[in-house]
């Protein structure tokens, strides 16, 4: 339905025959306006631009030929290309064939209120600026607005059956779409509104675009639905891709039941997504923000309910980013500086072990995780770490904090080959054996290649730090795995064998030297003790291995040997540099 005819009067009809073509490029069949006092050379009633004067011929003479297109079924459709209307009205009307106003030309007010549109119709290129209304209209088929031009319009409670097009339209005053309904889709791409627009109350089904639209004056899209079609093969997208706000915009209370796509679009001035719903997904990748701008639950609304993007945000000078009593366990900042933005009551991702986490800590194993990908999200732990510390909230520092940590161990495995001599000796098994199976062969290429990564991310130094002291955010952990190490050290002291230090008896020279020595098993030299013998022994153990922590130089027990000698070495280092870490936990979380 997207025709466009040249303006061009066909050979043979500078008679008495209009000049303008009509929609299928034939030439108009109507005569040459021809008044009581004004006579148009060119152009029949229906295309003079002669408004004022042939306003009372104009509307006898069309509903004359409204009536004849009705009644007779030779006459396929309502053919209005390039009528330039005076001041109209079709309010109640009922158009049962094709309606196109191709080019057409609304010089006054166009009342289309409550009109029946039962076929397809086709405003291509319409000229309505003069202003009008389609309140409670009704469009049973396609209805076609690219690149018309309108005035100020008011499309309330309008209905719309089949697919709306509105492909670089262009509204030059405000315009008004209360409670109207899209049933099936609607297409806003590169349509200029430069003044205020409201879609309050508006229902939207199936796939709906505003992509590279550009939004001039206050944008309402209060309580507005966003539904999808039931049985739709392919599943529906709310698409505002690169569109361009520059005054404020509200999607207060609106939902968006289908997947919804904020990519490129920029915000000048403040946004407000107050008591919004996304259930399906929503992306706001690269978009930008130059005010504030809001994410505010309410009540049981936590906004979003699926998986929420925001990489590469950009905020302006003056902009601030607010996520208040919002769900953000869905959320992904990659390569976005999250730092200023506020967090109010925001509930994230959570684990067995934290209550905060961001949900790409834990995407399914691929493989080739690259370090770019683990460094991004650790710098985005980072930035909620100096944002949580900054409002005095600790405990919730501390939960990034480990997240930072885990994405740093994480890193280390990232991309890792097998070594360059187990590769080169797979390759010559199968230069050499020819009888190998190549499939074994890389089966097994790709077995070590897993235990490699793994290795590498379960066995290292930050693996380390999160045992001994979760990273340094839990003294009970610290605490906990010095007394294990106390426990541990003693048993190895009890069985390797320790002694008193040389005491003499009263009264003599006589040195007495008490020796505790277990075995595992039963020998001449081992026998069996109680149990009660043993825990007995085992205490003298454990204040042998406290004498060591608090480094006294005095102990009243000594191990014995070459090994009970090693283990002292051992004990000392182990012991101290893990009552360290607990001392060093301790500062910190007093410190704060």
């Amino acid at each position: 339905m997207n025709i466009r005819i040249e303006n061009k009067p066909p050979a043979g009809t500078q008679g008495t025959k209009c000049h303008e073509l009509m929609s299928d490029g034939s030439p108009c069949p109507f005569e040459k306006y021809s008044g009581l006092l004004f006579r148009d050379q060119s152009h029949c009633v229906f295309h003079s631009n002669m408004v004022l004067e042939k306003r009372t011929d104009f509307e006898k003479e069309l509903r004359s030929y409204v009536e004849k297109i009705k009644s007779d079924p030779n006459i396929k459709k309502f053919d209005f290309t390039r009528y330039i209307f005076p001041e109209i009205s079709f309010q109640g009307q009922q158009f049962e064939k094709p309606s196109i106003f191709l080019q057409a030309k609304f010089v006054g007010n166009a009342d289309f209120s409550r009109v029946v549109f039962h076929d397809q119709v086709n405003f291509d290129s319409c000229d309505l600026t003069g202003g009008g209304t389609f309140n409670r209209a009704k469009f049973l088929k396609t209805i076609d607005f690219s690149r018309a031009e309108f005035g100020r319009f008011w499309f309330d409670e309008a209905e719309f059956i089949e697919e709306s097009i509105f492909k670089r339209t262009k509204f030059k005053d405000a315009v008004d779409f209360f409670n109207a309904a899209f049933n099936n889709g609607a297409d806003f791409s590169n349509v200029v509104f430069e003044q205020q627009v409201s879609f309050a109350a508006v229902t939207f089904k199936g796939n709906v675009v505003f992509s590279n639209t550009e939004f001039r004056g206050r944008t309402l899209f209060l309580s507005t639905l966003f539904r999808g079609i039931s049985g739709s093969v392919e599943p529906n997208l709310v698409d505002f891709s690169e569109a361009h706000f520059l005054d404020e915009i509200t999607f207060n209370k609106a939902e968006f039941d289908n997947e919804a796509r904020f990519s490129g679009v920029k915000f000048e001035k403040e946004v407000y997504f107050y008591s919004t719903m996304f259930k399906g997904n929503v992306d706001f990748l690269a978009a930008t923000f130059n005010e504030k701008t809001l994410f505010a639950g309410g009540g049981e609304t936590k906004v979003f309910f699926a998986e929420c993007y925001f990489p590469r945000i950009r905020l302006g000078k003056e902009a601030t980013l607010t996520f208040e009593d919002v769900d953000l366990s869905n959320a992904v900042f990659l390569d976005t500086n999250i730092e200023p933005f506020v967090f109010r009551n925001v509930s994230w991702h959570e684990t067995r072990s934290r209550k905060r986490a961001l949900l790409n800590e834990f995407p399914p194993i691929k493989g080739n995780e690259s370090e770019g990908e683990y460094e991004s999200i650790a710098e985005n732990y980072r930035q909620l770490v100096l944002n949580y510390e900054r409002k005095r909230d600790y405990e919730a520092a501390e939960d990034f904090h480990i997240g930072e940590m885990e994405m740093r161990r994480k890193k280390l495995g990232a991309g890792l080959e097998i070594p360059k001599w187990l590769r080169e000796s797979i390759k010559f098994i199968r230069s050499t054996f020819s009888w190998v199976s190549i499939s074994w062969l890389g089966g097994v290429y790709n077995w070590l290649k897993d235990k490699t990564i793994w290795i590498k991310k379960w066995v290292n130094s930050y693996q380390l730090y999160g045992f001994l002291s979760n990273y340094g955010t839990s003294y009970w952990r610290a605490f906990g795995v010095l007394m294990l190490f106390v426990l541990v050290f003693s048993w190895f002291f009890l069985y390797s064998g320790i002694q008193t230090s040389e005491t003499r008896s009263s009264g003599t020279n006589e040195v007495q030297v008490d020796t505790i020595e277990y075995d595992v098993f039963q020998n001449e030299d081992h026998s069996f003790v109680s149990l009660g013998q043993w825990f007995s022994d085992y205490l003298l153990a454990i204040q042998l291995t406290m004498s060591i922590i608090t480094f006294q130089r005095e102990r009243f027990y000594e191990p014995i040997g070459a090994l009970g000698r090693f283990l002292l070495f051992a004990a000392v280092i182990v012991l101290a540099s893990q009552a360290a870490l607990v001392l060093l936990v301790i500062r910190r979380r007093f410190k704060r």
